[in-house]
């Protein structure tokens, strides 16, 4: 008698012990997703350097709250000039976006951020 052997995906999450980031040109987008639903992000000229310092729960800049579905996430953050809006698909590692800014028109197609532990 043969056994059928059931596969169970490993269910795609977002990481929340570390940040997401792409590097463009000479800026750092930066993602930080928490366990509550929260994510924040900022964008840095040139390289990493201490982020995790100032990038956390007290960061009060480009919030938003984060849903996901299916491997999929979306989320729109916040800030004075106004909004910017993120959807894309969650890998094991890193997530590809894309992205529409609201407050200068710009959309950028397909961008890969990748997973840094803290």
């Amino acid at each position: 008698m043969n056994k059928v052997k059931y596969i169970v995906p490993l269910a795609l999450v977002i990481l929340t012990n570390g940040i997401y980031f792409a590097e463009m040109n000479n800026l750092t987008m930066y993602l930080r997703f928490f366990e509550d639903g929260r994510v924040i992000s900022a964008n840095v000229p040139g390289k990493y350097s201490q982020i995790n310092r100032w990038f956390n729960t007290t960061y009060r800049e480009n919030i938003g709250f984060y849903t996901m579905e299916n491997g999929t996430i979306s989320f729109t953050t916040n800030a004075n000039e106004g909004s910017v809006e993120y959807s894309g698909r969650i890998g094991r590692t890193s997530i590809r976006l894309d992205i529409h800014s609201n407050i200068n028109g710009h959309k950028l197609r397909n961008i890969r951020f990748r997973f840094a532990r803290f």
